[in-house]
């Protein structure tokens, strides 16, 4: 069975497949490995990756940066019709597939889709769900960062501890690994999934609005115009990619708007200075979220055998400086194109678990990225799955009733770490009914807490006493039944 690997990236795509026992990265329509994920309608037609961001200044219907709407109840507008995230992306994970059909002159169904660690069971199961809405079989979500461990491949048998840091378009992961062999074993993960090098556009738009504003005299209505924000999106990228290797670039948008003595342009120099200097916030978030999963494995940093970088941003010098400050140098690994490792390692592990003919034999033990638990009275959180626990796992644990015939129990089922339960994450509840009738503390309810392979948690309730129970998958937290899955596949076809 051939699994193709996918990387569904906030600003880029890519996917690759393992042939002939190597790795192959494979090309889109226009000869690139990576493949920008943007989603663009004009008349009805659609657009995806670079045809749609050529396009993105003029057209008011495009869509950037889907992968953070993932999961939520939020929808994009586009010639006036809502679309869910899961179904942009579908667009996307479609462009990707129906390309490398054509390369690799097959019907492709098979993949690996990655998720940065940090996503939590509503955005894991919604990329699941756009691979569905795509017509693929969604064989495994692995996490960005382990796949591009994998990616890099350790070559001899000795234990190494790897940290991976992947620092993309819309998120931020670190794991730290320990590798012997072809055994990988995930030890800790942090993460932050709204810092991204989105974050450091934003910085770069900011001060483009402010030359706006103080040297055009321009209006703020009209500067925060979704046409007019697509144009400052596209030059503020343009400068964090050129200050990557210049010292000072010049930000240029003619013909932002007119007064009465004619045309108005945008027309200033920004140096790689005034820009770190401007990011030093979001540094010390990257910060946070190293000295975070230092203190989580439990290790001294000098015991980190090797840190590889993942993800385009991490080509900011500011971040491999930053590195250099908080590990030593010779440890910071450069080796493979940070763009495509991650579909690659996904490929890698594809081919290894589900093609019975691989020569990879790769052992993966990953972990969860937060802890799971229920709210108990007094708003306590009760932790049944501790943040960086192997999975696959299952936790039972008995409850008992605080009020005397309680005539059911919410159980309500939350992810974060602190202890306090309402300052958690509720990612979905449901009521146990017909449970036993009687006194406070006599009724038994067992719940149980399975997360599978995939990281995607399962939730079960049962009294003890009567047999009542009920259970859910989160994937059904995302509120769409399988009658609208159904209606979003039919749609997905016209």
């Amino acid at each position: 069975m051939k699994v193709y690997g996918i990387d569904l990236g906030t600003t880029n795509s890519c996917i690759s497949i393992m042939e002939s026992g190597q790795e192959r990265v494979i090309e889109n329509d226009e000869g690139n490995n990576v493949t920008p994920s943007v989603v663009a309608i004009k008349n009805g037609e659609w657009i995806v990756g670079a045809a749609a961001k050529r396009q993105q200044e003029v057209n008011p219907n495009t869509c950037v940066s889907i992968k953070r709407l993932m999961g939520t109840n939020n929808t994009v507008n586009l010639e006036g019709k809502d679309y869910k995230p899961e179904f942009i992306s579908a667009k996307i994970l479609d462009y990707l597939v129906k390309n490398a059909n054509k390369k690799m002159n097959e019907n492709i169904k098979n993949v690996v889709i990655t998720v940065p660690a940090y996503f939590d069971d509503s955005q894991r199961n919604a990329t699941k769900l756009a691979g569905e809405i795509a017509g693929l079989n969604v064989m495994r979500v692995l996490n960005e960062p382990t796949a591009g461990a994998i990616a890099y491949k350790i070559d001899n048998n000795d234990a190494k501890k790897i940290m991976a840091f992947d620092l993309g378009g819309g998120t931020f992961d670190i794991s730290i690994l320990e590798v012997t062999g072809s055994d990988y074993e995930v030890i800790a993960t942090a993460g932050d999934n709204k810092l991204g090098g989105d974050n450091w556009d934003d910085i770069i738009i900011d001060r483009i609005k402010k030359y706006c504003v103080e040297e055009l005299k321009l209006e703020k209505s009209f500067i925060d115009l979704k046409s007019t924000e697509m144009r400052f999106k596209v030059a503020a990228e343009g400068a964090k990619i050129n200050l990557s290797q210049m010292n000072e670039v010049e930000i240029n948008i003619p013909f932002i708007s007119m007064n009465e003595n004619g045309p108005l342009h945008i027309n200033f120099k920004l140096t790689k200075q005034e820009f770190e200097n401007d990011s030093q916030e979001l540094l010390k978030k990257v910060k946070k979220v190293f000295e975070d999963i230092i203190a989580d494995s439990k290790l001294p940093i000098k015991s980190i055998d090797k840190v590889i970088l993942i993800g385009g941003s991490t080509r900011m010098p500011m971040i491999v400086e930053l590195l250099k400050s908080l590990a030593e140098e010779s440890k910071i690994n450069h080796g493979l194109n940070v763009d495509e490792s991650v579909s690659i390692g996904a490929a890698i592990y594809g081919d290894s678990v589900f093609n019975k003919d691989s020569k990879n034999e790769i052992m993966l033990m990953d972990v969860t990225s937060r802890s799971f638990g229920t709210a108990l009275d007094r708003d306590v959180f009760d932790i049944l799955i501790p943040k960086n626990t192997t999975i696959p796992v299952s936790v039972s644990k008995k409850y008992t009733t605080v009020s005397d015939f309680q005539e059911l129990i919410e159980i309500e089922i939350l992810q974060g770490e602190n202890p306090v339960a309402s300052m958690n994450n509720l990612i979905a509840k449901f009521d146990l009914k017909d449970i036993q009738y009687a006194a406070k503390g006599v009724p038994l309810i067992e719940t149980t807490f399975k997360i599978d392979a995939d990281g995607i948690l399962h939730v079960s309730s049962r009294d003890l006493s009567t047999g009542s129970e009920k259970g859910l998958s989160i994937k059904n937290a995302l509120q769409i039944s399988e009658k609208d899955k159904e209606q979003l596949k039919l749609e997905f076809k016209e």
